[in-house]
């Protein structure tokens, strides 16, 4: 059992950083930081609804709250400018477990400094032999969407000269993905079946909202990293996109439907050339009429889009269980 005597926040940062570095936020709001700043827990727990790392147990918590004791924080928390946690889950719980109000945290969106601090920290870690837990697959496909938010906003802002995310030759993958391969200590492939895994969860999510359920029963005994696991959960979750709906079968039904759809197809076809022939639009159109027709179009593409899928998937289903037909 931890004590219940607590040190102070400044005896917890000992032989970590020189005092002089460790300030209050003034009241100027959120800027880049070349030290950490001492910053409120519940600042940083109102802008983190969902942790990157909230896998961990009670035990991991308080293994490290008794290291913060005896040696105190060696690393600070690391953040994006808006306080979403990148590095340092399990030392934001141990701190608010110890009672501390405040934690050192280093908050800035340069994607060198945040690429740099994380290699540079894993890499320390593994010198000294410190226990680092390590993350779930969940843990770094979210960690993975905010680092690809962060570089995609340092490109486009051209930090440091940044351009794209472009591919290496030979190796296929992205420099991003390499750099958060590098990051997190991983090797590219599983990063990449990662990534894979949560876009299948999240067509599904999308496309065929009634089989999240079984999507979810297919992943949830995935341990760890989910080594030797993921490539297996990725074929029986991108399988559900093409899986038939639960629906009882219906002549007059599907008649219904497929007079709908050829009649809808007929209309379209004749629009479709209609439009074909407008040509260049003239500029006397005026600038309201043109928002309203171009709205009109994307809200009808909109509607369309759900139709088109379905008819995708079942397209897809008919082609698979005709190929297994053809292999028995």
């Amino acid at each position: 059992m931890l004590s219940l005597a607590r040190p102070s926040f400044g005896q917890a940062l000992a032989g970590y950083v020189p005092q002089c570095y460790i300030r209050r936020m003034s009241g100027k709001g959120t800027r880049p930081m070349k030290h950490p700043l001492g910053v409120p827990l519940e600042l940083i727990k109102n802008a983190n609804p969902v942790y990157v790392r909230d896998e961990f147990v009670r035990r991991d918590v308080a293994e490290l709250a008794r290291d913060i004791l005896d040696r105190g924080l060696q690393q600070p928390i690391l953040t994006d400018h808006l306080y979403r946690v990148i590095d340092g889950g399990r030392r934001l719980a141990a701190f608010e477990k110890l009672g501390y109000t405040e934690i050192p945290t280093l908050a800035t969106d340069h994607w060198a400094t945040i690429r740099d601090r994380m290699v540079a920290h894993l890499k320390s870690d593994e010198a000294s032999g410190a226990s680092r837990k390590p993350m779930t697959w969940r843990e770094v496909g979210r960690l993975q969407t905010i680092l690809h938010e962060l570089y995609e906003t340092a490109r486009h802002s051209r930090q440091d000269g940044m351009g794209a995310s472009r591919r290496i030759t030979g190796s296929g993958y992205s420099t991003l993905n390499l750099d958060i391969a590098e990051m997190l200590g991983l090797r590219v492939p599983h990063l990449m079946a990662i990534i894979a895994l949560r876009g299948q969860l999240d067509l599904v999510a999308l496309e065929r909202p009634e089989f999240t359920p079984k999507a979810e029963t297919f992943v949830k005994d995935i341990e760890g990293l989910g080594d030797g696991q993921l490539h297996g959960a990725i074929r029986q979750v991108s399988a559900l996109r093409s899986a038939k709906p639960d629906i009882e079968p219906n002549l007059k039904h599907a008649q219904e439907q497929l007079k709908i759809l050829r009649s809808g197809l007929q209309m379209m076809h004749t629009i479709a050339n209609q439009l074909s022939d407008l040509g260049e639009l003239n500029p006397a159109m005026l600038p309201g009429e043109v928002r309203e027709v171009h709205n009109a179009l994307l809200t009808m593409a909109r509607h369309l889009s759900p139709v088109r899928v379905r008819l995708s998937n079942r397209f897809d289903a008919d082609q698979l269980h005709a190929r297994e037909e053809e292999n028995k």
